[in-house]
């Protein structure tokens, strides 16, 4: 049966200052994730780590920004570039520092937020109670509403959707990354696809037809788009948000042009999460 009650969330618009840093801000920000990469990505061995700022609604390195609320997307010491877990609890909020749900009992940041009163008031944001027979295949509405509020606070001035079976979120103004789950969700790991096919490697290849690659952290494409490998299904823990795997996406996607400026590939800049 179709799924007709796909819901977008909140958009801050970029003019609202109170919330959204300068345009020079960003450009800065932008200036040193690229030397991130430059230096190796998440291969380098000088401690630099990469922060996700929602306030940039973009990269930027640790301790280079005073903008608080950053999701430290190296937040495991070993730098493989997942997200730490993190205990598990009923009553969860969702940590902006590191992109899971904790328990209430474990927030030590002050920028967690409570899920119980995720439901957003403002009308263009979504209202997960629309279904009453909850006819897809996200049936955990208050994980539903939790994955909702953690989109709208981690990507506050982006364009993004959220519906039971699949979210999205537009980066950069060019790059739409879908993530897809099942019934199985929060337990599986969901799948992150690109939508745009035709993007190109700077050999000239299709990104979608480049098919499984370890060098690129490609999975097997599917419908025409070219698949992420954003981790290890052995590894997922029903904590990790869907926000935490749209930064690994985007953190893919910053890989991903800087090769096109040097034709290296991925893995010089993406370490593979270990085993």
């Amino acid at each position: 049966r179709t799924n007709n009650f796909v819901h977008h969330l909140h958009t801050r618009p970029i003019s609202d200052t109170s919330i959204m840093s300068s345009s020079s801000d960003r450009d800065r920000a932008q200036a040193n994730t690229d030397n991130f990469f430059a230096n190796g990505g998440n291969n380098n061995d000088d401690g630099q780590d990469l922060v996700w700022n929602p306030a940039n609604g973009c990269f930027d390195t640790s301790g280079s920004s005073s903008m608080g609320g950053q999701m430290d997307v190296m937040v495991s010491t070993t730098k493989d570039g997942h997200f730490a877990s993190a205990a598990q609890g009923d009553n969860m909020v969702f940590n902006e520092a590191t992109g899971e749900f904790v328990a209430a009992s474990s927030a030590a940041t002050p920028q967690a937020t409570e899920v119980q009163e995720a439901v957003p008031a403002h009308p263009a944001m979504m209202d997960v109670m629309k279904s009453t027979t909850k006819d897809g295949h996200f049936a955990d509405v208050k994980r539903l509403k939790a994955e909702a509020s953690a989109l709208n606070t981690a990507f506050p001035g982006m364009s993004k959707s959220l519906s039971p079976t699949s979210a999205t979120v537009l980066y950069k103004g060019r790059y739409t990354v879908r993530l897809e789950f099942g019934s199985s969700f929060p337990n599986a790991m969901p799948e992150c696809f690109l939508e745009d096919s035709g993007l190109r490697f700077k050999n000239g290849t299709r990104v979608s037809e480049m098919g499984c690659s370890h060098e690129y952290h490609l999975l097997a494409p599917s419908d025409g788009r070219a698949q992420i490998c954003h981790g290890r299904s052995s590894a997922w823990r029903p904590n990790n948000s869907l926000a935490s795997v749209f930064v690994k996406a985007f953190m893919w996607l910053e890989a991903y042009e800087n090769h096109l400026k040097t034709g290296h590939s991925l893995d010089r800049y993406l370490k593979t999460q270990a085993s």
